[in-house]
């Protein structure tokens, strides 16, 4: 329920434009596909981001991706698609 009980059932109608524009903003208009993925080898050790930013990458194919052993450690890199204005973007 977005507002508590009212009594005064009158002021409910003069409430219903901000409800909606709340509501409005929550729905996700603009959704993107993520197309170009890259990931690095499996590692049993931690890698940091700056050795990670040095490592190889391949393509992934399909998704879901299921690399290494338990616990093993894997970087991946997202092309994500341009945004035009201020509109969100949600991944897919």
């Amino acid at each position: 329920m977005i507002f508590p009980a009212n009594p005064l059932l009158q002021l409910v109608p003069a409430r219903l434009p901000q409800a909606i524009a709340r509501v409005r903003e929550m729905v996700w208009t603009c959704v993107g596909n993520v197309s170009d993925i890259t990931a690095s080898a499996a590692s049993d050790s931690h890698i940091g981001f700056s050795e990670a930013t040095r490592l190889p990458m391949k393509p992934v194919g399909r998704l879901p991706l299921h690399y290494g052993m338990l616990w093993d450690q894997c970087w991946f890199r997202l092309r994500l698609p341009k945004v035009t204005g201020t509109d969100r973007l949600y991944l897919r």
